[in-house]
């Protein structure tokens, strides 16, 4: 499993939130847990270098320009069983290199919501709240990212909260870089198609068990020249009209897979037939 260090779905410069019509497999209603009071105190504190009018904050983080407002809050006992915190995520404030808005960690101590980290963060709203044994909550999180390349991946991810800080760590990605034409080598097509939360070994607690399916070929010059000619006539095509009848060169076999990740109460591990099948997938785009 691949630890990462990294604020909540930071996304390069070359990178771009996915689209809505995307698959999703995380899915969590409103945060009941939230009312009206707790949602102005920490609209309160994160809005500490603006003004705020009604439900909006009249400047953007790190002397960022334009108003926002809260688009989604989700709180939890993310530190400790004994803390409070809540991830939010804004409308409008984009910021250049992706398209939504920003995060932002905020805990409540003393009494009192603060900003715990200094930075601004791109937040995915496909979380859903785990618990470990201790009572101590976890985000597991979905997101798609585009490359300005032509790739887009599927990653799956856990959020943690340690020392009033975001640590992600991986579990898997999923990328497809068939429309991406440059390539030298190894062109992939790898999609999720399901994911299940449910306990697979008996000891009742829900396990991750995921089924995605993979093929590769390489880009050879006639593929190239196909995948040349696709995104021409997609760069051609007008918004709402007929879709391009060029393909992208695909995968001749693809293979389905099912990859299991075991809950122990704190953290996932892959089981061992997992392993080969979760380095195939999870390779650097």
């Amino acid at each position: 499993m691949t630890r990462l260090r990294l604020l909540l779905f930071i996304v390069a410069s070359l990178s771009a939130f996915a689209q809505q019509d995307e698959p999703r497999f995380i899915a969590e209603g409103p945060d009941t847990r939230i009312d009206k009071t707790t949602s102005v105190a920490i609209l309160n504190a994160a809005c500490e270098d603006g003004k705020i009018d009604g439900e909006t904050c009249s400047k953007c983080p790190n002397s960022g320009e334009g108003v926002w407002s809260i688009g989604t809050i989700i709180t939890g006992h993310f530190s400790s069983v004994d803390n409070e915190e809540a991830f939010i995520g804004s409308n409008n404030c984009s910021y250049v290199g992706r398209q939504s808005g920003f995060g932002m960690l905020l805990g409540k101590r003393n009494g009192k919501w603060t900003k715990l980290n200094p930075s601004i963060a791109a937040v995915d709203d496909g979380c859903m709240r785990r618990k470990q044994r201790s009572g101590r909550e976890f985000l597991m999180c979905e997101s798609w990212i585009y490359h300005r390349d032509g790739a887009h991946t599927y990653s799956l991810v856990t959020v943690f909260v340690e020392n009033d800080n975001i640590e992600i760590h991986g579990l898997f990605t999923a990328s497809d870089t068939t429309k991406c034409c440059m390539t030298q080598g190894k062109v992939q097509k790898a999609e999720v198609r399901d994911i299940q939360f449910h306990d697979l070994n008996g000891d009742g607690l829900e396990d991750i068990s995921i089924t995605a399916t993979y093929g590769a070929f390489e880009m050879t010059e006639p593929r190239r020249d196909q995948c040349d000619a696709a995104n021409d006539a997609a760069d051609r095509a007008t918004p709402g009209g007929p879709k391009s009848v060029k393909k992208y060169p695909q995968p001749s076999i693809t293979k389905t897979y099912k990859i299991q990740y075991l809950f122990n109460g704190n953290t996932y591990t892959p089981t061992p037939q997992s392993l080969a099948a979760i380095a195939l997938f999870n390779t650097e785009h």
